[in-house]
């Protein structure tokens, strides 16, 4: 359906700017097929993984890969919630550390009418799924939707709730054998769910900032990546992630990100951290719950206080 149009993304989730626009099924051929320079990419990126060098991987990631958010069109000055102009009536959901990826792509695909395309991650850990729903008219309507097919969905191991945030990004992967349905073949998952208790939204008011230097954006950064380097040094993270996440929440409460620029950040880290992925479902729900409850008690940032 060529109207399903949403933007693309360089792969460092901080920069809020897209790089240009893709439609539907020419982002789901773009799996199938990439072009050969993302072929390369991941291919060293698994060369790294095999080697153990993290640090490499990372930079591949960032340096080398797009992300798409494909279930809303933004205004192309940011990517919160309220830059979005128009919903898509597409949303994705997801199953991360699994061992049974490709079987699980297989078996939902024929079973879900409603799937436009499923895929695998490049490790063959994760299965992806890209889900036809109506036009939502809002935010509320979508995490309705979502709501409705987690609740089935979750049933079965490795569902990740993550993409009850509605501009998640989807980072560009490659999977020769992705199965892609025609538009007119599918048939939209109308059936709605209660809100998840976790997600509540924040209520109360703020006076943001009147602006926010590079310098300290910068710095917010470096306090989150120095933070995870400490993770993996003390082979410990709850208690870590609490407190970061009570902490970023008050910054969001403050305007210097949003909550949802936080929790896409987090996650990405979460996902990149070697002990984190043991956990990152847990860890996900935290970072989640904390972001929102920090955000009642707004505070400002002190970059000589926050040296972690």
């Amino acid at each position: 359906m060529s109207d399903i149009i949403f933007q693309y993304y360089p792969s460092k989730v901080w920069i809020q700017e897209p790089l240009g626009t893709v439609d539907l099924y020419t982002f789901l051929e773009s799996i199938k097929n990439p072009k050969p320079q993302i072929k390369e990419t991941f291919l060293e990126i698994q060369k790294a993984t095999e080697s153990g060098d993290l640090k490499r991987k990372d930079w591949l990631k960032q340096n080398r890969l797009f992300y798409v958010t494909p279930s809303v069109f933004t205004n192309g000055y940011g990517r919160k919630i309220d830059d979005i102009v128009s919903y898509n009536p597409i949303m994705v959901v997801e199953f991360d550390k699994i061992s049974f990826a490709e079987e699980l792509k297989n078996y939902l695909f024929n079973k879900m009418s409603c799937i436009v395309a499923g895929y695998v991650s490049p490790s063959g850990k994760g299965s992806k799924f890209v889900v036809r729903i109506p036009k939502p008219n809002s935010l509320e309507e979508y995490k309705e939707y979502f709501c409705g097919i987690a609740y089935y969905l979750s049933q079965i191991t490795g569902f990740d709730i993550a993409n009850f945030n509605v501009i998640l990004p989807h980072f560009i992967t490659w999977d020769e054998n992705i199965l892609i349905r025609k538009w007119e073949d599918t048939v939209p998952w109308t059936i709605r769910g209660a809100k998840i208790n976790s997600f509540k939204e924040y209520e109360g008011e703020f006076e943001p900032l009147e602006a926010v230097s590079q310098e300290d954006k910068n710095e917010i950064f470096n306090v989150i990546d120095n933070t995870f380097l400490k993770i993996e040094r003390e082979q410990t993270a709850h208690r870590i992630l609490l407190g970061l996440s009570l902490w970023c929440g008050g910054l969001s409460g403050a305007g210097y990100f949003s909550i949802e620029e936080f929790q896409d950040y987090l996650f990405y880290k979460v996902d990149e951290s070697h002990y984190c992925q043991k956990g990152s479902r847990g860890y996900k729900k935290t970072i989640t719950d904390m972001l929102y409850k920090g955000s009642k008690s707004p505070l400002k940032f002190e970059r000589d206080a926050n040296k972690r």
